[in-house]
């Protein structure tokens, strides 16, 4: 979503790396778990809550997925049970020792919002009940949670959708405290565009994929028998609303929720998610699916850095930045042309995993050109300004490395200096050659110019 369109509390930058808190009625449609699987791998996650709990089927399922993930740190918190059976579709998929310690919604929140410096953000996606007891409980949280909710139909004016029906009581309570509110309804997540089945490339990932990915599968399966051959990704859109996602386009609009549970025109402004372009949600998620279930990539957090950030990336350079529906992405040197083109999921993966080597070290911006001209020096060869300069730091730098010294002070600086001019030239030649400008030189990666 496009930066300073939602007034609706603060904005998605203002958001990033706060804190979450995941609402889930997972076990029954299976878009939970697969938002859940997502949501595992940011650090923001603290605390996941069931709403419509079947007697703790639906904690425990939970608490099991984010086990299998390694996200054994996050607290899971049984919530209100409303009596609904319908539609389990996680039958004999969770171990009899998984057990959930004592805890309660209301005090769990009240914990997050104690770790927390200012906004929380909560991600609905089942009935609002344990919102509004949340609410009752701590009302001054009315004022630090921004809530990202799945739910409703504007458009569709004939009937309650599920999640605002199954407590409409409690839908009513929250829009009318005057929390700060982004609504994804069925509107928009309901889509031919929107579905896994069994023939989907986000199911083919789970045939072989680590236990956590088996889980889903075997719960698809289930679905896919029992109830319907597919499974809208309602709720992975969802979290990707909440996360920051340029694919959902919203809008303040004024809304009303009658006592059956249906969404109306009315006076309470939210910010509601009128469309989406599903091709670009449905490659971010297949992108997380895969890097976070397939067995031959390891599960690892995702951590949230302030942007840009410069790294060495084998012999070369990346620059990385947060801007693209909530996530990292990257353009990194290619050696043989001396562009940055953009990187790919696995490059940055690679660059950001924990145990990360001094070939993907963080660099400071000085230092990320210095590399980036030092390659450049090293690989490519041509003749015209920028290669005229890198025979002056060759000159500079001969006598040095024969005679095995360190660069003074006055060297270091002569350098770094030449390095500067040179990356200032080499981002002119290119936003020349964009507008179709002829070459000011010539140069290739094997001196055959």
């Amino acid at each position: 979503m496009a930066e300073g369109v939602d007034r609706v509390g603060p904005s998605d930058a203002e958001l990033r790396e706060t804190l979450l808190i995941v609402d889930t009625d997972i076990g029954g449609d299976p878009d939970d778990a697969v938002a859940l699987v997502v949501a595992a791998r940011r650090p923001e996650l603290a605390l996941v809550i069931t709403s419509d709990e079947c007697g703790d089927r639906r904690a425990r399922l939970a608490r099991h997925l984010l086990d299998s993930l390694g996200r054994t740190d996050v607290p899971v918190v049984a919530g209100r049970d409303l009596g609904n059976e319908k539609y389990w579709a996680a039958e004999g998929l969770v171990p009899e020792d998984v057990v959930l310690p004592g805890g309660n919604v209301v005090g769990a929140v009240r914990w997050v919002l104690t770790r927390a410096q200012g906004w929380v953000r909560w991600l609905g996606l089942g009935p609002m009940s344990n919102l509004a007891d949340a609410i009752e409980g701590i009302p001054d949280c009315v004022g630090r949670l921004v809530v990202t909710q799945m739910g409703g139909s504007l458009d569709d004016h004939g009937r309650a959708e599920h999640n605002f029906r199954l407590d409409a009581g409690a839908a009513r309570k929250v829009l009318h405290a005057g929390v700060h509110l982004r609504i994804v309804p069925a509107d928009v997540t309901f889509h031919p565009e929107n579905e896994i089945n069994s023939g989907s490339a986000e199911y083919m990932i789970l045939e072989n994929s680590r236990p956590s990915g088996q889980l889903i599968r075997a719960h698809l399966d289930q679905w896919f028998e029992n109830f319907h051959p597919g499974t809208m990704q309602h709720d992975a859109m969802a979290l990707s609303r909440a996360l920051g996602a340029s694919s959902l386009q919203s809008e303040q609009v004024g809304v009303d929720i009658d006592e059956s549970g249906r969404m109306t025109r009315g006076e309470h402004e939210v910010s509601l998610t009128r469309s989406a372009d599903y091709p670009a949600f449905r490659s971010w998620l297949l992108s997380w699916l895969d890097d976070t279930l397939a067995e031959d990539k390891p599960f690892h957090l995702i951590w949230l850095r302030q942007s840009p950030s410069f790294h060495r990336f084998r012999n070369g350079t990346i620059r990385l930045e947060e801007r693209w529906q909530g996530d990292e992405t990257g353009r990194k040197l290619k050696i043989r042309t001396g562009t940055f083109e953009p990187a790919t999921h696995d490059d940055i993966t690679e660059v950001l995993r924990p145990t990360a080597d001094l070939d993907y070290a963080r660099l400071s911006e000085e230092r990320f050109i210095w590399e980036t001209e030092e390659a450049r020096r090293l690989y490519l060869r041509g003749d015209g300004p920028i290669f005229e300069i890198y025979q002056q730091i060759d000159q500079i730098l001969a006598p040095i490395r024969r005679k095995r010294r360190s660069m003074t002070e006055e060297e270091s600086a002569t350098v770094r200096a030449l390095w500067q001019k040179t990356f200032g030239m080499w981002e002119e030649e290119f936003a020349r050659r964009a507008i179709g400008e002829a070459p000011s030189f010539r140069y290739s990666g094997d001196g055959s110019y």
